[in-house]
């Protein structure tokens, strides 16, 4: 435990194992400059009288400052006394702005913490300088590398290092597990990231790579593996390297099972299962034979993902120059308003550090701002031409997967079909409000499942088995709920419909039809509207992610920030995507996506290809400019 920055024995005491701490910048407080201290004090408590704001105005008094003055007003000594505290410990005394917000962000909790750690600016704990450990744990050496000097070599660095240590021989079998751990890493094509390296600052591609690596590395022999779209978030580069690793898996007696949709992966099949309209069993061969089926047709080009006749010209362009963090430095790109752009790369090339950390944090930051300038100096790059973005959507590419969270919860269907069921003439004569409706709310679940349509049954050893409620037959609510109908349909009747068949049913209400059609133009009017989240697929879940984030209403001159939106994607779904996105580029909205589906960047306007290697040899732009067949296949 003294090596872990996770254990009280081992973690810096300063920074409490994190490596870093929060406090509060000059830039912020300039930024309120013009504000009253009440202003600033309603922004960060996020309501008007917190009662923090009663007592820190009773210690200010002894500095003659009210909460009525401008900040800018403030003398020197005032000032000094607001932001830095007082320099006489009386009891009780003023802390001052700054280390106040950095104790809350170190010990805060919950919402607290979490609006303080995304304002504030962090910095390198001045005492374990960044290591999280504390100095008894830094001071062990091995060959004069501190575990904490160990943890920042490459992986490729870490495996040379072990590998070439005498050990004792009872060490002999932990050494080993090391190595094999990391060469599992260094085969999937991971070599240059670091074993400190946080995970929030990993690309998609990386991430799914690790957790690959943290479920294969110890196989055995006679297993069956299973993997779900093993190929997401890979760049064909790294595609190989995947393959690589199914060879060694298929070599050592295992089984191995995909649910795959890159066209690329299916001539390495010994044997498919297609599923269409029927479904086939047998080879790659059999299955280009049959060209009735919707993957042969795309295989032979008999089908074809659209392309737009024409790609857009932008005439403005957003300006990042001087981007720096993780592998950038100094770089400098220009992205088309109003227009389709995609960023493509190998993994690691720094696709998610430019679109999440500098773009989506610097527009993000920019929005914040009272007064916008034309140019504007942030932290991570220097931003210009930003006018006509008047908002962000940055888009997760994924859904809840709590137990209780379904279609018509996670798109807010059944908020206003509540209160609708709660204005029929039955619920009015019942006195039923629209939390009666609600399988969440205790005035509607059943009580006997708890409104959630099944009871669970514990068994010793195996798995838990589920059994449909017997008190609702599996509807959730109870019997007074369910005794309200809307053309002969309670309200769990007609989230049972599928969303194609919901359209034609539910009641004329603007938000409903509006996010039951955003479904249709996505290929998803099949699913039902009570479908369960963690239910769904990759693909499934993605488009649900984009019409959750898009606004049904009308939007304009927003940037949209999209990665990996081809995920779990079927050729023939993909052109559902691209009708898509390209409708909300023509209302004006600018899209950035990360992408590496050769079809996905043949649509877009304009290209930025990333690379040319990994980690600290990329971080580069190749290619930054307008669509041509030539750079679109030199991207690939």
């Amino acid at each position: 435990k003294t090596f872990s920055f996770n254990a009280e024995e081992g973690m810096c005491k300063e920074c409490m194992g994190l490596g870093v701490k929060w406090g509060a910048t000059p830039e912020m407080i300039d930024t309120f400059s013009n504000d009253t201290i009440s202003e600033f004090l309603e922004y960060l408590f996020n309501k008007e009288k917190h009662p923090a704001i009663f007592y820190l105005e009773k210690l200010l008094k002894q500095e003659s400052i009210t909460l009525s003055m401008k900040i800018k007003k403030l003398s020197s000594k005032q000032k000094s006394y607001f932001l830095y505290g007082s320099k006489e410990k009386n009891t009780p005394y003023w802390k001052g702005i700054y280390p106040a917000l950095e104790l809350l962000a170190k010990i805060g909790k919950g919402q607290v913490k979490e609006i303080l750690s995304s304002e504030l600016e962090t910095s390198t704990c001045s005492i374990c300088q960044g290591s999280r450990l504390n100095p008894l744990a830094n001071h062990a050496l091995l060959n004069n590398l501190s575990i904490s000097d160990l943890s920042s070599l490459e992986l490729s660095e870490a495996y040379h290092f072990i590998q070439a240590l005498s050990v004792e021989k009872h060490l002999t079998e932990i050494k080993e597990q090391i190595l094999k751990r990391l060469k599992f890493l260094i085969n999937l094509g991971l070599e240059y990231l670091t074993m400190n390296r946080t995970l929030q600052t990993l690309s998609s591609g990386e991430l799914h790579r690790t957790k690959l690596a943290r479920k294969l590395c110890n196989m055995v022999t006679g297993c069956l593996v299973i993997l779900d779209e093993p190929s997401a978030s890979l760049h064909p580069h790294d595609q190989t390297k995947m393959h690589r690793v199914f060879k060694e898996i298929l070599a050592q007696d295992n089984t191995l099972l995909l649910i795959e949709h890159n066209l690329s992966y299916l001539n390495l099949a010994d044997h498919i299962v297609d599923f269409d309209t029927t479904i086939l069993s047998g080879t790659y061969k059999e299955l280009l034979a049959d060209r009735r089926r919707n993957t042969s047709k795309y295989i032979n080009k008999d089908l074809e993902v659209s392309l737009p006749l024409k790609y857009r010209k932008s005439k403005e362009f957003i300006k990042i120059e001087k981007a720096n963090k993780h592998n950038l430095s100094n770089l400098n790109v220009e992205i088309g308003i109003n227009a389709l752009t995609c960023i493509t790369g190998v993994s690691g090339a720094g696709k998610s550090t430019l679109l999440i950390d500098v773009i989506k944090q610097g527009i993000h930051d920019f929005l914040q701002l009272k007064k916008q300038p034309k140019t504007y100096i942030h932290k991570m790059a220097t931003f210009s031409s930003l006018k006509s973005i008047k908002g962000l959507i940055s888009i997760q590419m994924h859904s809840s997967k709590n137990i209780r969270s379904e279609i018509s919860t996670y798109l807010d269907i059944l908020t206003p079909l509540r209160q609708f069921y709660a204005s029929l003439e039955t619920s009015l004569s019942y006195g039923l409000l629209p939390q009666h409706f609600s399988f969440n709310h205790r005035n509607g679940m059943c009580k006997s499942c708890q409104g959630l349509g099944f009871t669970t049954s514990r068994l010793e050893y195996l798995p838990e088995v589920r059994t449909t409620c017997s008190a609702c037959s599996g509807k959730k609510l109870n019997s007074l709920s369910l005794s309200v109908h809307y053309k002969g349909l309670s309200i769990t009747d007609l989230i049972s419909c599928t969303a194609k068949e919901a359209i034609e049913i539910l009641p004329p209400i603007k938000k409903l039809q509006d996010l039951l059609k955003q479904m249709e133009k996505l290929d998803l009017g099949h699913l039902p509207l009570n479908r369960e989240c963690h239910k769904l697929s990759h693909g499934e879940r993605n488009r649900l992610s984009l019409i959750k984030a898009i606004p049904t209403s009308i939007i304009k001159n927003r940037l949209i920030l999209i990665d990996e939106p081809t995920t779990g994607l079927h050729p023939k779904d993909l052109n559902y995507l691209i009708h898509f996105l390209h409708h909300l580029v023509d209302r004006g909205n600018t899209i950035i996506i990360i992408d590496h589906n050769y079809e996905m960047i043949k649509n877009a306007d304009y290209l930025i290809n990333m690379g040319l290697k990994p980690g600290k040899r990329g971080g580069k732009i190749l290619y930054s400019g307008p669509q041509t067949k030539q750079q679109t296949v030199s991207t690939l």
